[in-house]
């Protein structure tokens, strides 16, 4: 199955490393409340809490825009490039330093949210700017269509129609006498080595294969899934396809020209050019082109003459977006990014050093007065070699990344001289990663991972030694998938597929365990279920109960038939796979409607109707239903600012330059926020001057929360970062206490779920599991091993609770 258009359209708008936080419209005077419920384990006593005062919700009470906040840290100078001569290559072929361009699979990277579909993504290991949007997304059967582009600030020469942005169908690939170059999706370099004798080496740090046939096409394989990727040296991509057979061919029949297309469904994507300005003796002055979709959707590019000291390159000088919005770029003689400006006025700068590495990011946080936010980031050793990245935020907290010549990341300090180390193996593969606990020569509590030779993840083990493994991995269909997991309690699961890699069994494969299994088939070759090859026709779980899938030919699903006395579910599609109706087993049917960005404009049930707005950034501004409409205004970072309810009433957030939020006002009052130099929130303090404070150890982790009664909660937590203890107490009072203990079995062997809690009078509760991870049993002793209490829970095999008891000690017995 596939997923529904616009949940993608969700995922993609949340693409943002940001750290700033958004958070909604929350009662001042239920701060406190707030706060305890994400306190994990919370103790039984409760802190002295003031009378409730009488609300002052539903009286219109308006609230003024909050003040923009303004960093501590200033951008330094740009400075041009040395080194690196600009040339427009041919799009087939990888121009220029892209070795640490695009995105990397073992760099670290910092992002910052632009607007719903771009995102600018620093590179901590080297330094690129990576720019990356996404203009059109379109539903497919086993993998979507996309139109795409992204810029990397390494790169010198022309990637394609877009010029120093690569449009993701126009990706290429350069053979050399010793290796084959290809280019991924960001820009990426994977580079196989040539063998001796024919074939080809793995792309270091890449998990998949390459092979050459006689007639000169490439196949690129990824083990994870099994997606085909194919090339040749004149044209480039020339289709993706996934493990069922789906297929997207990209055919180019001009310069400027290429065509995506979803061989199933039949929707398609294409960029072509959309006029020119007049010629001015070595090509026009500007040009367009456009991308469109098979509903007719289209963005369009203006593409213009970037004067640099070798000459000239074209670059994106502005897209209007398929909504007609206009997001601009500028550009130094480098033809680097320094400024995006987009559809809201919202405005992002760049600088960089000689190697085009970013110095600085930053953010108009108030247009009107030029105030911003800086992050700074700065090198202690060339490109290329091993060193130092310093990325200070807004705040001048600085965080330390020590960097290996080719990229890894063996080191972070933190802003309070916390130290995180991973080690590698060969492969790149994470072997070992230790915490901030370490204190002088004594390290860092130690997770442990395991590899095969074949990049496939075959163990992790926690500190404590909780371990979990994967075991018997083959290929199918070029994917390299697991016969078996068992979890760090011992319990074991095993699974089976088809010849395509499509799971078709889930077992409880744990000695004396439940046997459950669930099993799915799937259509073959010549469907049977509608739609096509791979995809699920149905689901059957542990008591034998089937659920039946069925497409249209298209290959939407349109049908779910459940085990009675459930009703199907029905669902109709617009041309671009969106979700239009959805008819439920009650048959109320809901009716969506969407923009030309996928996001939900209207939904309708019978006599209910809401109805959503969107600024030209894609940020939510007014929900509309029957009760009224509920408006929120956003900052110049796209961060909720101002809520206006139904009734009138306002809610504002503050937020300091780094994006925490600082201040919290509503007609009860006013809730400030504190942050540590690592942005943990260390105190609350409500309208009535009350506050809760918090502590953490040097992994971030709370360790302690004082209420405002003087009530204050404390965590023990073990090596690997899980309860031991947690104990309230006032003053020299104790006032609760509770112990846990994760160890199971005759060996004591460490696992993920509680297995004893003794509170502070020697009371204990012992569990225990069955092997699907559910509670059987729960007894009860006092300090003398005296059973007071005892709890049993039964299931069948689908996991459904069929009996409980406080008298019997098995399933199946009197009285259950």
């Amino acid at each position: 199955m596939k997923e529904t258009r616009a949940r993608r359209a969700r995922k993609r708008s949340d693409r943002s490393g940001n750290t700033a936080i958004r958070a909604g419209a929350v009662s001042a005077f239920t701060a406190l409340a707030l706060v305890a419920a994400l306190t994990p384990f919370q103790a039984s006593a409760a802190p002295d809490a003031p009378a409730a005062p009488k609300t002052k919700w539903g009286h219109g009470t308006t609230q003024p825009l909050p003040p923009a906040p303004h960093g501590k840290t200033k951008a330094p100078p740009n400075l041009p490039r040395t080194g690196g001569a600009q040339s427009r290559g041919a799009i087939t072929t990888l121009a220029g330093p892209d070795w640490d361009a695009g995105d990397v699979p073992w760099h670290n990277y910092q992002g910052y949210r632009l607007n719903d579909s771009t995102v600018a993504r620093v590179d901590v290991s080297t330094g690129n700017l990576m720019i990356a949007s996404t203009d059109l997304d379109i539903a497919g059967v086993g993998q979507r269509l996309q139109a795409s582009r992204t810029a990397n600030s390494f790169w010198t020469g022309s990637k394609g129609s877009l010029g120093l942005q690569l449009f993701n169908y126009q990706r290429g690939l350069t053979e050399t006498a010793t290796a084959v170059d290809i280019q991924g999706e960001s820009g990426n370099t994977m580079s196989f080595p040539k063998k001796t004798g024919g074939g080809f080496d793995p792309a270091k740090g890449y998990k998949a294969d390459l092979t050459k046939d006689g007639a000169g096409v490439y196949t690129l394989t990824w083990r994870k899934d099994g997606k085909k990727e194919t090339f040749t040296a004149a044209d480039g991509l020339t289709s993706i396809t996934e493990r069922n057979g789906g297929k997207i061919t990209v055919v180019r029949t001009g310069t400027d020209t290429v065509r995506a297309t979803e061989t199933r469904s039949g929707r398609w994507v294409e960029l072509h050019p959309a006029g020119s300005g007049p010629d001015i003796g070595d090509g026009p002055q500007w040009k367009n082109l456009a991308v469109v979709d098979n509903a007719g959707r289209t963005a369009t590019y203006r593409l213009v003459r970037n004067i640099d000291p070798n000459g000239w390159q074209w670059v994106v000088g502005k897209v209007d977006d398929v909504n007609g919005e206009t997001v601009r770029y500028a550009y130094d003689n480098d033809e680097r990014v320094t400024q995006i400006t987009t559809a809201m006025g919202h405005i992002t700068r760049f600088t960089y050093d000689t190697s085009s590495r970013v110095t600085s990011v930053t953010q108009i946080t108030d247009l009107p007065t030029g105030q911003e936010a800086v992050t700074l980031y700065a090198y202690s050793a060339a490109h290329g070699v091993a060193g130092t990245t310093t990325v200070t935020d807004p705040r001048l907290n600085a965080t330390v990344f020590a960097v290996q010549a080719d990229g890894h990341v063996d080191r972070v300090t933190d802003a309070q001289g916390h130290k995180r180390d991973t080690t590698y193996d060969i492969n790149g593969n994470v072997q070992t990663a230790v915490d901030a606990m370490g204190t002088g020569s004594n390290p860092g509590n130690v997770t442990t991972y395991g590899w095969d030779a074949a990049g496939n993840l075959t163990s992790t083990q926690m500190p404590t030694g909780a371990t979990a493994s994967l075991t018997g991995y083959q290929t199918y269909a070029g994917a390299q998938l697991p016969a078996s997991l068992t979890d760090p309690n011992g319990d074991k699961t095993s699974y089976s597929y088809d010849t395509s890699g499509n799971t078709l069994g889930v077992s409880d494969a744990t000695t004396g365990g439940s046997g459950a299994q669930l099993t799915y088939t799937y259509n073959p070759a010549s469907p049977t279920c509608g739609g096509f090859k791979g995809q699920r026709c149905t689901s059957k779980d542990a008591n034998l109960n089937t659920t039946d899938f069925t497409y249209n030919t298209t290959g939407d699903l349109t049908n779910v038939a459940a085990p009675a006395p459930l009703g199907d579910t029905v669902y109709t599609y617009d041309n671009l796979g969106r979700t239009s109706t959805a008819k439920d087993g009650r048959n109320i049917t809901t009716t969506y409607t969407y923009d030309n960005h996928d996001r939900v404009k209207t939904v309708a049930t019978p006599g209910k109707y809401v109805a959503y707005d969107y600024d030209k950034d894609g940020n939510q501004t007014k929900r509309t239903d029957a009760a009224g409409t509920v408006k929120v205004e956003y900052d110049d970072l796209g961060r909720e600012w101002r809520r206006t309810l139904v009734g009138g009433d306002q809610t504002t957030l503050h937020y300091d330059a780094a994006g925490n939020v600082i201040r919290y006002d509503d007609p009860m009052g006013r809730v400030l926020y504190d942050y540590d130099t690592l942005n943990n929130l260390t105190k609350v303090t409500d309208p009535l001057g009350g506050e809760t404070t918090f502590a953490y150890n040097a992994n971030g982790a709370r360790t302690s929360t004082t209420y405002p009664g003087g009530v204050v909660q404390a965590v023990d937590l073990d090596t690997s970062g899980r309860p031991k203890q947690v104990k309230a107490t006032k003053g020299t009072t104790s006032l609760s206490e509770l112990n846990y203990t994760y160890a199971y079995g005759a060996s004591n062997t460490d696992g993920s779920k509680f297995r004893t809690r003794t509170d502070g009078a020697g009371v204990k509760n012992t569990y225990t599991y069955d092997t699907l991870g559910r509670l059987t049993n729960a007894r009860e002793t006092d300090s003398a091993n005296t059973q007071l209490a005892a709890w049993l829970y039964c299931y069948d095999k689908a996991g459904n609770l069929t009996a409980t008891s406080t008298t019997t000690t098995a399933c199946g017995s009197a009285g259950t």
